[in-house]
């Protein structure tokens, strides 16, 4: 959320030469224009997988904002998806966080994010840039991006991220979705995998060890064989955890952990 597909350059770095790769901008990030939604950016990925994914179909992978688009994609558009590998998808409330989300406090909230807008230059995107563990070397691309962003954009995103809900439709999916929790996070984070993890058959909940919410940043080489593993066995590389309320498919009660 905030930022564009840079943040994905280590992890396709990765991946290139093995698999066809579109990475794309979400609505008011990066170049993109329009108006955020996740809805919408599940619409358009959905589109642009028509468009340009091999047989109309593709593995799906997203972090935070983008698992949450990934779970609407498997709850209306499951053709266009062949696997989901979704981290970290926040479905339930985090205490505290009211103020952003209850509209009854907008002038309050607008005041308060308008006061991050205003100095998001230095030092609040220099401490959201160590909170996320982004490499100081990302930090002009995570600069431009924020200074990019308006306040009505910044507003949407935040309160599309902090009030989703899990969709009624997962229940019918079928679809191999493999879900991500790093063991630094919030405890919503992980009650918000358990739960989506309990409503879409066969669905397995793994732990990452030792690693904050963006991993993809953090541990690259490890979440690019996560990519690898559940694309192509449907498996897991072993630093990772089955979580003890993962159930899976009777076919999948033993967890497969890989390499």
């Amino acid at each position: 959320g905030g930022a564009s597909r840079w943040v994905w350059n280590p992890v396709a770095a990765e991946l290139m030469d093995e698999f066809h790769l579109l990475l794309p901008d979400l609505l008011e990030h990066g170049r993109s224009g329009g108006t955020f939604s996740i809805r919408h950016n599940a619409e358009l990925v959905a589109e642009l997988i028509a468009l340009r994914g091999h047989g109309a179909k593709a593995h799906v992978v997203g972090l935070s904002i983008g698992a949450q688009i990934g779970l609407e994609l498997l709850a209306h558009f499951p053709q266009s998806v062949s696997s989901a590998l979704l981290c970290s998808p926040l479905t339930q409330r985090i205490p505290g966080l009211a103020l952003l989300t209850d509209v009854r406090w907008d002038r309050s909230a607008r005041a308060l994010m308008a006061r991050y807008m205003r100095v998001r230059t230095w030092p609040l995107v220099r401490a959201n840039q160590r909170a996320l563990s982004i490499p100081a070397r990302y930090y002009p691309e995570l600069l431009e991006d924020t200074a990019r962003l308006s306040l009505d954009g910044f507003i949407r995103m935040v309160r599309e991220n902090l009030n989703y809900r899990t969709p009624d439709a997962l229940e019918g999916v079928q679809v191999p979705t493999l879900l991500t929790v790093s063991s630094r996070e919030p405890p919503a984070m992980g009650r918000s995998v358990d739960e989506v993890a309990a409503r879409i058959p066969g669905a397995r909940a793994v732990n990452v060890p030792g690693a904050v919410h963006n991993w993809i940043l953090q541990k690259p080489e490890l979440y690019a064989q996560t990519v690898r593993t559940w694309i192509r066995e449907q498996s897991w590389p072993a630093e990772l955890e089955q979580r003890p309320t993962s159930r899976g498919s009777k076919a999948q009660e033993t967890p497969k952990p890989g390499r």
